[in-house]
């Protein structure tokens, strides 16, 4: 799926009528973690999927019980690798300040064999600088990302940064969350942007809070908003385009039991893809998910 505001929506259709999600090469190939300096340096290497470590949300970072659309879930702009060999190191200055440095190849595509089909032509480097407070700024908890990066493919050398943010509004049921980013690369971005800004706000425990009757601590109400500027080669040639795709989420995750929630959501696609000869999309979902 190349537009980059379809909903996972039909990914995760896909999940429940086939039983599983396209799959990296087997795991086994990662070699774990070394843990240094009493836990404060850890790095790993292996099979790394990127997203696992960088550019971490607490309010919006998976399709599961959070967004659904792909600009909440990650930073498009960033070159966030999968099923290719690399490596993660992490330090921990002290509780306040954090810093991640990895990189990995990325000319494997997912389901082979990388040990067959890694060239070496095509990587990424990515840095994340990282400060997290009980009070940050005074107003409750957060934890500010900054994230430089580069990637080479097609024996071109891009780079850009990102940021990442959520924070806590001290005592009441809000939070807010945003992602910035922007690439030197108008082609090539292999997440799907070449800038891309996102925000959204949370609503914790609405109808406990409107209505008094009590739910669960995981329970929220989330408003998300984003403008993104697809890359060239998300666009189809010939076709008009425009540089702007927005979309609009609302959603609400409601837990039913410890183990199941329900989540009706909202999107709505404004020049999905850059297009400008196609109608804006409207996608209505209502999500299961079942913790085993």
């Amino acid at each position: 799926i190349t537009a980059i505001g379809v909903s996972y929506f039909l990914q995760n259709s896909a999940l429940l009528i086939w039983g599983s999600a396209p799959k990296s090469y087997p795991s086994v190939i990662t070699l774990g973690s070394i843990n240094l300096m009493d836990g404060q340096l850890v790095i790993m290497g292996g099979m790394i999927n990127q997203t696992n470590y960088f550019d971490a949300n607490t309010y919006a970072n998976t399709t599961f019980g959070q967004f659904g659309g792909a600009p909440f879930v990650n930073n498009q702009v960033l070159p966030l690798g999968d099923s290719n060999f690399g490596v993660v190191g992490q330090y921990q200055f002290n509780e306040n300040w954090f810093i991640q440095v990895g990189g990995n190849m990325m000319d494997n595509e997912p389901r082979r064999n990388p040990f067959h089909h890694t060239t070496g032509k095509s990587f990424n480097l990515l840095g994340e600088i990282g400060w997290t407070h009980e009070k940050a700024f005074g107003i409750g908890t957060g934890t500010y990302r900054l994230q430089p990066f580069m990637f080479h493919a097609d024996g071109k050398n891009h780079g850009g940064v990102a940021f990442n943010l959520e924070q806590d509004l001290g005592s009441s049921p809000f939070a807010l969350f945003a992602r910035a980013g922007w690439s030197s690369a108008e082609s090539g971005n292999i997440c799907g942007a070449e800038a891309q800004a996102s925000a959204g706000v949370i609503f914790k425990k609405p109808l406990e809070v409107m209505t008094g009757l009590k739910e669960a601590d995981g329970n929220f109400f989330g408003v998300g908003f984003s403008v993104s500027k697809p890359d060239a080669d998300t666009l189809a040639e010939t076709r008009p385009g425009h540089d702007r795709e927005m979309i609009l989420e609302c959603t609400y995750s409601f837990s039913i039991t410890p183990y199941c929630l329900i989540q009706p959501s909202y999107q709505y696609v404004k020049n999905p893809s850059g297009r400008d000869d196609v109608n804006s999309a409207n996608i209505f979902s209502v999500q299961c998910v079942v913790t085993f």
